[in-house]
């Protein structure tokens, strides 16, 4: 799959160092590992770790996977994207995503 970033604040938070120092050791860990997964996953409805789940309320069309803690990995799918007969996202189709935050949106 491919892997875009909403910024560059994101992107630099994926990138080992800097993740270790903003989440913690263990957190980036599990941001690294799910970082992997999705690069080496062909669609996103093949990827299994992290309980990925799409969002709902102001969050409907975000999806998220769950990293250490309260911490997420949200994304939205990159265009174009795919949609169920209902207008809803087809996640298990999306091949290419952009990463919009990594953190505890529950805060």
């Amino acid at each position: 799959m491919k892997i875009f970033f909403n910024d560059k604040k994101i992107a630099e938070l994926c990138a080992k160092q800097a993740s270790r120092k903003k989440l913690g050791i263990k957190c980036a860990k599990v941001l690294e590992q799910r970082l992997l997964v999705l690069n080496a996953t062909k669609v996103l409805g093949d990827c299994k770790q992290g309980n990925p789940h799409p969002l709902k309320g102001d969050k409907k069309g975000q999806f998220a996977m769950n990293l250490e803690g309260g911490y997420r990995l949200v994304f939205t799918a990159k265009n174009p994207v795919l949609t169920t007969k209902d207008g809803a996202t087809d996640w298990k189709k999306v091949k290419e995503i952009t990463i919009i935050f990594i953190g505890d949106y529950h805060e």
